[in-house]
Order: C-alpha cells, then sequence, then structure tokens
C-alpha cells in the first residue's frame, strides 16, 4: 500500500508528495560553514529523501523507493545500506538488506543456515523473532548481525550475537561486532544567552511521610537511597535576567541533571542529560531551546555529521544543524498512523 505523505520545509518553499519529484533551497543569510557539500539521507516510510547540504542551502538531490520501512542505515563510501524490517500478513516479521545507488535500491543477498549458530547457555530465553544488526567496518565492508537467545527482561536483551560479513570481502562469521569508525561532533560555541547551571538540590532523604508500611511500621526504614543519584537542578538565566529551574512538576522523574552541552547557537539549542528514576535510573538527554524544552525537538535523537553538521530526529521533526546555526525543519504531518522519520543519517566525509 501507498502510503500518501507530505513533507514540508519550513521557511522554504519545498514540498514532496508521494508520486511527485521535489526540489528547492533555502534562503540565508551567507554560508554556514561546511566546505564541500554533505549528503544526509532522511527515511519515512518505504521512501528514501537525499539531501545536499552546500553552504546555507539544503536541496533534495534525489529519491528512493524502499521495499519496507527502514530499522537500520549504514554507509560504504557515498552509498547508504539499509536494514528493512517489515511486518508480514500473517504478523511474523520479515528482513532483508539491500543498498541504494543511483540507479535506486538494490537487494544484497542474505546468508542462511548453520553459520547463524551459536552455543548458548541454559538460562537463556529462545526469541521467536530474531533481532538484526548493520555494521560498516572502516574497511568498507558489510557486516550483518544475527542475534535469537537473551534474557526475558523489561528489554528483553538479546545477548548470543553472529555477525556475518556480506559484502566487501569473503562470507565469514565473528562472535564480537565489528568496529565502526566514530564521528565526532564539531564543538559549538555558547551563546550570550541564555546561561545554563548546574546547581545540588537540598533534600532530606530521611523524611517521613507518615504513612504505614504493609507491616504497620512507618515507611521510614532508615533507608538512605545510596543506589540514587545526587539531586542537581538545571537553572537559565535569559536574556532580561529571569531564572528557570528544572526539572518541574511536569518532569518529576527526573533525578538529577549530569550536564550541558552546545548544539546551536542560533536560536541556543542546549542538549541536556539528566538521570531519570523508573524501574531503574537511566540517564536521558533533553532538547532544549532557549530555557524549556524543546516543543519539537525535546527527546530527539542526535546525529552528528561530517563538517561540524548535526542533524535532530523525532518522529515528526528533522532540525538541520550547520555551523552552531538550524538551517532549517523539515516536518511531516500525519495521523497517529504515521508516516514517521525512521531515520536520519549522513554520508561519512572526504
Amino acid at each position: 500500500m501507498n502510503t500518501q505523505w507530505t513533507m514540508a520545509l519550513t521557511g522554504a518553499a519545498l514540498v514532496a508528495a508521494c508520486g511527485g519529484g521535489i526540489g528547492g533551497g533555502v534562503n540565508g543569510a551567507g554560508a554556514v560553514g561546511l566546505g564541500a557539500p554533505t549528503t544526509m539521507l532522511v527515511t519515512s516510510a518505504s521512501r528514501a529523501t537525499f539531501y545536499r547540504i552546500d553552504g546555507d542551502r539544503l536541496v533534495v538531490a534525489r529519491e528512493a523507493s524502499l521495499p519496507g520501512a527502514v530499522a537500520d542505515v549504514d554507509w560504504v563510501g557515498a552509498e547508504p545500506v539499509v536494514l528493512i524490517a517489515d511486518s508480514t500478513e500473517d504478523g511474523s516479521e520479515r528482513m532483508e538488506l539491500g543498498a541504494i545507488g543511483e540507479l535506486g535500491y538494490r537487494p544484497i543477498a542474505v546468508p542462511v543456515g548453520e553459520l547463524w549458530a551459536v552455543e548458548h547457555g541454559e538460562d537463556l530465553e529462545y526469541f521467536d523473532e530474531p533481532r538484526w544488526s548493520l555494521d560498516v567496518d572502516a574497511d568498507g565492508a558489510v557486516w550483518l548481525g544475527r542475534c535469537e537467545w537473551g534474557y526475558l527482561a523489561d528489554d528483553n536483551p538479546c545477548t548470543e550475537w553472529v555477525y556475518a560479513r556480506v559484502e566487501g570481502g569473503p562470507l565469514i562469521t565473528r562472535r564480537d561486532r565489528p568496529d565502526e569508525p566514530e564521528v565526532g561532533r564539531a564543538q559549538v560555541t555558547a551563546p550570550a544567552s541564555p546561561v545554563f547551571g548546574v546547581a545540588e538540590v537540598e533534600e532530606d532523604d530521611d523524611q517521613d511521610d507518615g504513612e504505614d508500611d504493609e507491616d504497620g511500621d512507618d515507611d521510614d526504614d532508615g533507608d538512605d537511597h545510596d543506589d540514587r543519584p545526587d539531586a542537581r537542578e538545571l537553572s537559565c538565566r535569559d536574556a532580561a535576567g529571569a531564572i528557570v529551574t528544572w526539572p518541574g512538576e511536569d518532569d518529576s522523574d527526573v533525578r538529577d541533571v549530569e550536564s550541558v552541552s552546545w548544539l546551536a547557537n542560533e536560536p541556543a539549542i542546549a542538549r541536556v542529560w539528566a538521570w531519570r528514576e523508573g524501574y531503574d535510573y537511566t540517564l536521558e538527554s533533553t532538547v532544549f531551546e532557549g530555557c524549556a524544552p524543546s516543543p519539537r525537538f525535546a527527546d530527539a535523537e542526535v546525529i552528528a555529521g561530517p563538517g561540524g553538521a548535526i542533524a535532530l530526529r523525532t518522529e515528526r521533526h528533522v532540525g538541520v544543524i550547520v555551523g552552531g546555526r538550524l538551517l532549517d525543519t523539515l516536518e511531516l504531518p500525519g495521523g497517529e498512523d504515521g508516516p514517521w522519520f525512521s531515520s536520519v543519517t549522513f554520508a561519512p566525509g572526504r
């Protein structure tokens, strides 16, 4: 089924619809810092769109149709490799591997048989649907990972992985995950405003709320919560001198603010890392615009690209930052059933 969707590049006359080509650019005041043009791939539903970031312009370069939704993407030079994961009519999962070249999508053969077999501990559980992963190593070889054994827990961690090299050399397998080249993120100069600070919050860990436990005693059992992170909060002073603190009432699960890093200074966009309280304490990031969590990018995935490019991806929005400036934002309108932005990646820099 072809999903009809529209993608608007806010602030520019760039609109895409299924069955039609898209093009255009972004008008901006001066180049923002990339040397050679950078390629960015954005996928949504069964569609892949290549963008070229050239100075202060974001231009659609080409599009490609895919046989399903993208679960993972990696790059072999200028050619992306995609892991397709879809559900079939009977509810089972279908996996396919392929590459997107100048002529469109081409499938890559996936090995079958005993090469995926692995010895496993007796305490592990078998997963009816295997987990898959995609990696491209520093030599440009494509590795497909498969796992069927792990633990039944909150996130059902799969532990017994096998990795097979499917392109870039003879077919071999290994148990350890191939190393991928790391992409560093350029440091962004902090804007003059707002100004962030992190300070400890005084708490009384022995405070008694007066309620009784099941055994009839009050619930102050002397637990000093040593397993909890220290409590620190974020303070933010805006251009007018007003100070706002975070977390607020809507973020009661935030226990401790760990650190702040800047993603853009035009406008002021920062990434705030904080420990959140749930089944366990987890370190998660929240993207701020100014002194508050961003209405568009609060839970965004942050993707670093070459030349200082950064992408912020949520299901509905993709923000493109170049040279510390938010160049523009891709937006997907739609209902509860999508479509959504499934991935954003950058071609490696030369």
